[in-house]
């Protein structure tokens, strides 16, 4: 359910099996309306200086209903909070007491509220500027110039916000520069105190964002629904209703997919254009059909490039003394089977399963379907002292149990921290360029962390974290913490 959302109707990933009901359902739902809307506005036949009202609706509608959903969390207990605290004051007045140790709720609370707000202003305005620009006949009337000249600019934006500008931000640029050419006011020390200053880079790249998630691309995928809508008026290929089907499924998940996260849609458009248009003319579609194909065949492409660089990576043979003696053996053993391994990394692709090391060696299996999430069973890493702890248990605790105290502390304020910053941070790109289920480690001097990306949507982020313990005889720790310092030094 989680890829169906995800690669035909441009969701993100989810939390779980209800998560993954709702999603699928609302954007069925949401399909179902436009195509009852778009077939009453392509049934009869429509020339170039007049474009139907209901089809100018329609544009309309759906990219107001896309950029609704991309708001959206994929969790429906977030919607529903929102809806017992409306209906059921005093029910939820008496949960907020109960847990008023942890302040997420009412902040989580107090945001679905906000972003309902601005979605109710900001789905009309969208919804009326699309149907006056829809029914200009703008994009019937400048074809094919406006269709290049939009080409042209999607692919120079997004060259310049998704590459360049985040390679120039990187500790070597091109891995051929020793240092950051765009360089944070904070870069020369050694632990920042202060909130970090907003550089003029920062707030370029987000102007450019806005321009290409919230002009550029909408702009270049009415244009081509509008063309698409106007061949099928004329001349069915599939029938009227598979045709319109095909056309309200490209249309919404390019649009979502642009609005959450358009950081590999320049490529995808890209590739598009040339192979389309100039070197297989005759195997296309349309457009939008084939920028809907191509960006999902560029997905699997993108896991199976990731899984075929951690495969190679993990059986080279001078990383041999990283396994045990057994991967010294099954090297050997693993060399004739290579094309079995990596036809099973493409079916792995496929269906987006993991491919895990048999025994830490080079022998790989392959594990069940399983979502974006890591970690599919939630924790929480609560602080204990003698205020919530039985007598009993304090006279025979573990000696351990300090250790872990205290990094229940950091979690936990590292995660409230993360909460009200990551979204943020992300925007402004001094992350980098990220999408869903990327991982980073935060590294310090005594604790690292580790932050994991599930979700991403327009304005929001689902994220989890785990943490590496203080204690130095820990392998994983000691491993980990050696790579900053070696880079420092």
């Amino acid at each position: 359910l989680e890829q169906i959302d995800m690669l035909f109707f441009g969701g993100s990933a989810v939390s779980g099996i209800t998560s993954a009901v709702y999603s699928v359902a609302r954007s069925i739902l949401a399909a179902a309306l436009l195509h009852a809307v778009c077939f009453s506005a392509v049934k009869e036949p429509w020339s170039m200086q007049h474009i139907p009202a209901l089809f100018s609706a329609f544009c309309g509608l759906l990219v107001a209903l896309s950029y609704h959903l991309s708001r959206q969390s994929s969790d429906p207990s977030v919607l529903m909070s929102f809806i017992q605290c409306r209906l059921f004051p005093k029910f939820l007045h008496q949960n907020l007491e109960e847990s008023a140790a942890d302040p997420l709720p009412k902040k989580m609370k107090d945001s679905v509220t906000d972003v309902l707000k601005w979605d109710l202003i900001v789905c009309a305005v969208v919804a009326v500027l699309s149907f006056a620009v829809s029914a200009s006949t703008v994009f019937l009337s400048l074809r094919p110039f406006l269709s290049i000249v939009l080409f042209a600019l999607a692919g120079a934006v997004g060259f310049v916000t998704h590459y360049v500008l985040p390679q120039l931000r990187k500790h070597h640029p091109w891995m051929w520069i020793s240092h950051p050419i765009l360089k944070n006011k904070e870069y020369h020390q050694r632990e920042v105190r202060d909130v970090a200053h907003l550089m003029w880079f920062e707030r370029l790249y987000v102007w450019l964002q806005c321009f290409e998630k919230y002009i550029l691309y909408p702009a270049l995928i009415l244009n081509a629904l509008t063309i698409d809508a106007f061949l099928i008026s004329n001349h069915r290929r599939l029938g009227t209703h598979w045709d319109i089907f095909l056309m309200i499924i490209a249309g919404m998940k390019l649009l979502r997919t642009s609005f959450c996260n358009p950081v590999y849609q320049f490529i995808n458009l890209s590739f598009t254009v040339i192979f389309f248009h100039f070197d297989y003319k005759d195997i296309s579609e349309s457009f939008l059909l084939d920028f809907f194909m191509v960006s999902i065949l560029f997905s699997k492409l993108g896991d199976l490039l990731h899984k075929l660089q951690f495969v190679l990576t993990y059986v080279a043979p001078w990383q041999m003394a990283w396994g045990s003696s057994f991967h010294v053996f099954a090297q050997l053993f693993a060399i004739p089977h290579s094309a079995m391994l990596f036809f099973q990394t493409i079916a792995t692709s496929i269906f987006s399963t993991p491919l895990s090391p048999f025994l830490g060696s080079v022998i790989f299996i392959t594990s069940y379907v399983r979502p974006v999430k890591f970690w599919e069973k939630n924790y929480n890493t609560r602080r204990v002292d003698n205020s919530n702890t039985r007598l009993a248990v304090q006279i025979e605790r573990d000696p351990g149990n300090d250790d872990n105290n205290l990094n229940s502390i950091f979690y936990e304020h590292l995660t409230r921290t993360l909460q009200e910053s990551l979204c943020g941070d992300l925007v402004l790109g001094r992350w980098g360029n990220y999408s869903s289920g990327d991982c980073f480690i935060l590294a310090s001097d005594d604790l690292n962390a580790f932050v994991h990306l599930v979700e991403i949507g327009n304005g929001l982020v689902t994220f989890q974290l785990r943490g590496l313990e203080f204690r130095e005889y820990n392998i994983l720790y000691g491993n980990v913490s050696q790579t900053p310092l070696l880079d420092q030094k």
